[in-house]
């Protein structure tokens, strides 16, 4: 509620007051901006490849208001407005959102004197020190990291609603306060959306795909490895584990012990032997657990192509049990992986492995029994520079 507080305040100074107007003078500016990748491939938080395509095409328009107020203090105001479109862009960059470098408010203030103090009062920027592409004493405004450092600091800088007082003193010292909107830094892919859940629990032959959080932004122009490693689509951590509950979740439903002739449910917590290599690498001998679910299969063999067949698909192989159905949403398997490729993954054969559950071949299914069910990430992603 502190912006709301300290916009009511501008206005009041402005218009219940019944301080006349004078005319403005009204300008702006129209900009326009495209760029292209230079190369194909595949950027970071991507889930496709790209050509040598356009990925911003961008044009914004900034109507800026100034004027005199006819007060004693010869108090003056300034408006910037802003209108912005962004054809390639994703999700929220493509238009205007508040407290980003596209707000539609990007300024509103009144600037007045009172005693000896300056007091600029509303939505403003505070500059303390600048440097080419970094900041380091500018720390009152946030920031839109949204294009890294592409932008010019007065347009990355997000304006914030605050009251700066600053005054001189008779020894020459400069003297300055501000009491200023708490508000983040913007990076694309961290916002504070929570992840949704994913369906429910073990055995009641329910099969809800897993919905994944709003924080994401596959395909932004600029996002950092760190942001895609916590909320990227295909390999943030807030969608990979809830993804890997979703399979767990398929497991646990088939996690039966044959004992004279009759399976019981013993959950993954009694599969503490057997490992997703062996299920994978169709190790199943006399004794060794991950037989327990070949039922999923062939009913007589487990194999790397049936792990990924339960991992991406609505049901298992055998047509009963329900398979996660992350379709590869999550880069955790392939759709297509033989008994080869799985082997040559998993010992260091060729190029290192490029999907999850290649790199947790010695985890047994008790490990994954932590995960059932795991779907929900309560606390949002706010980050606070």
């Amino acid at each position: 509620m502190k912006n709301i507080s300290l916009y009511k305040s501008v206005l009041s100074t402005v218009l219940i007051s019944g301080i006349a107007l004078a005319e403005p003078e009204v300008t702006g500016k129209i900009t326009l901006e495209s760029a292209s990748f230079t190369n194909s491939g595949s950027s970071i938080g991507s889930t496709s490849s790209h050509g040598k395509d356009n990925f911003k095409n961008q044009i914004s328009a900034r109507v800026y208001i100034d004027g005199n107020l006819e007060d004693e203090a010869g108090s003056t105001y300034h408006v910037e407005l802003q209108g912005f479109n962004d054809s390639k862009a994703v999700g929220s960059h493509d238009g205007n959102e508040s407290y980003t470098q596209r707000d539609p408010l990007r300024e509103a203030y009144v600037d007045t004197t009172y005693g000896d103090w300056l007091v600029r009062a509303g939505k403003q920027q505070v500059v303390w020190g600048t440097a080419d592409g970094m900041k380091l004493l500018d720390s009152i405004n946030p920031t839109d990291y949204s294009e890294m450092a592409q932008n010019q600091m007065e347009d990355s800088r997000i304006p914030v609603w605050m009251i700066n007082a600053e005054t001189n003193d008779d020894n020459g010292a400069n003297h300055q306060f501000i009491v200023s909107e708490s508000r983040s830094s913007y990076f694309s892919g961290l916002g504070e959306a929570s992840s949704s859940a994913i369906g429910t629990s073990a055995l009641d032959g329910s099969s809800t795909p897993f919905t994944p959080h709003t924080n994401n932004s596959s395909g932004a122009a600029f996002i950092t490895k760190g942001a895609d490693t916590i909320t990227g689509k295909k390999n943030g951590f807030l969608n990979v584990a809830p993804a890997l509950g979703s399979v767990a979740q398929a497991f646990d439903r088939g996690a039966l012990y044959l004992h004279s002739g009759t399976y019981y449910y013993v959950s993954l917590q009694g599969y503490n032997k057997a490992s997703v290599d062996d299920f994978a690498s169709n190790y199943n001998q006399a004794g060794n657990q991950s037989i327990g679910f070949k039922g999923f299969c062939d009913n007589t063999n487990t194999s790397a192509q049936c792990l990924t067949n339960i991992v991406n698909n609505a049901m298992a192989p055998n047509g009963a049990n329900y398979g996660a159905n992350n379709a590869n949403a999550q880069n955790l398997m392939p759709a297509t992986v033989s008994n080869n490729d799985w082997h040559n993954a998993v010992n260091g054969v060729g190029s290192a492995p490029s999907y999850v559950i290649a790199y947790m071949p010695d985890a047994t299914f008790a490990t994954f029994d932590a995960f059932v069910n795991r779907h929900e990430f309560d606390k949002p992603i706010a980050p606070k520079l």
